[in-house]
């Protein structure tokens, strides 16, 4: 996607435009009163004071590249943070898309055929990329802050990783995994509340011929 031309991209460049300027030369503490007067949306706030590095007492500097930020984004070329150029070619491996309902970085109807395009093995809404429901709160791109969105978030993740290394132990392939179970024996644990049924193991191992 070509983020230029949106509000949430054209709005952190304010912001770091707005401090570009700031006096580091000064303790801590007057720092943050420079950036509570610059920088009024909380989020970008937080960011910007968590990123503040003392070089030696009363001297500051940011822990990022402000100056090549602003660089790049008065630049016009391929490497352009704003928008994914051609030249960085696809993505062959697994990939994983997760992101809210409501954000204003990240568009169900818009951003998912990028993400198509370029990681040429996702699979498609559902199944490698998957949206968060959530209310209508800005805020909510963080998700993994969200209390209510982060446990959500997690499972996916927790899914992603326990599959992604390897396939089911009875299966040449990943068409079934999710759906097909190792058959647990009867009887063999000392448990008595044990429910005997089919389960998902912990583990999976490596299969080399269908790794991809």
């Amino acid at each position: 996607m070509n983020y230029r031309y949106y509000e949430a991209y054209r709005e952190v460049i304010e912001v770091i435009e707005s401090v570009k300027t700031m006096r580091m030369e000064k303790p801590r503490s007057a720092l943050l009163r420079d950036i509570d007067r610059r920088v009024k949306d909380v989020k970008w706030n937080a960011l910007l004071k968590q990123n503040l590095k003392m070089v030696k007492p009363s001297v500051y500097e940011w822990a990022f590249d402000l100056h090549s930020l602003l660089e790049n984004n008065a630049s016009s070329g391929a490497n352009h943070i704003g928008n994914w150029n051609t030249n960085f070619g696809l993505w062959g491996g697994r990939s994983l898309f997760v992101f809210p309902e409501y954000s204003r970085w990240v568009h169900l109807a818009t951003n998912t055929l990028p993400m198509h395009k370029v990681c040429i093995k996702t699979r498609g809404y559902g199944r490698d990329i998957y949206s968060i429901q959530g209310d209508e709160n800005p805020m909510n791109h963080w998700i993994y802050e969200n209390s209510e969105l982060s446990w959500a978030v997690g499972q996916r993740l927790s899914n992603y990783l326990a599959l992604y290394d390897g396939v089911h132990v009875l299966l040449s392939d990943r068409n079934n995994l999710g759906r097909e179970f190792i058959p647990d024996r009867p009887l063999t644990r000392a448990n008595p509340d044990f429910v005997y049924t089919d389960y998902v193991p912990a583990h999976h191992h490596h299969n080399w011929r269908f790794k991809a």
